[in-house]
């Protein structure tokens, strides 16, 4: 659980068993190189941070919870993949660049989506 720490990570393997989900309860991950991970994450109260520090990183697991979720970037590409269900909703920040493959990798339908100085 990412309880209001920052985890800061160069793999998907350095949180552990590939196949492991992730809990975010105000907590930062931190990415020092881009990665690519399938990990099934939960947004709890306080939500989540992904920071990939500009690198260009992908998650394809689903993401679900109360929580919300912010995307922190500062300018590399971040791909959200899978079909998703938080709904807290998503901010984005940093000036990077947020690829979708569809409505559903943002959340519930009814979560609100935040850009901030976007590009």
């Amino acid at each position: 659980m990412l309880d209001r720490g920052t985890v800061s990570i160069a793999s998907n393997g350095n949180l552990g068993a590939t196949a492991g989900g992730l809990s975010f309860a105000g907590g930062t991950l931190e990415t020092t190189a881009g990665i690519a991970s399938a990990r099934a994450m939960t947004l709890s109260t306080g939500g989540g941070v992904i920071d990939t520090e500009g690198n260009n990183s992908t998650f394809s697991g689903t993401i679900s919870g109360t929580g919300s979720l912010a995307l922190v970037d500062g300018g590399g590409v971040t791909t959200l993949s899978g079909t998703s269900s938080y709904s807290g909703g998503t901010t984005v920040t940093g000036g990077g660049v947020v690829a979708i493959t569809s409505d559903a990798n943002l959340g519930a339908i009814t979560a609100p989506f935040r850009p901030v100085r976007c590009r």
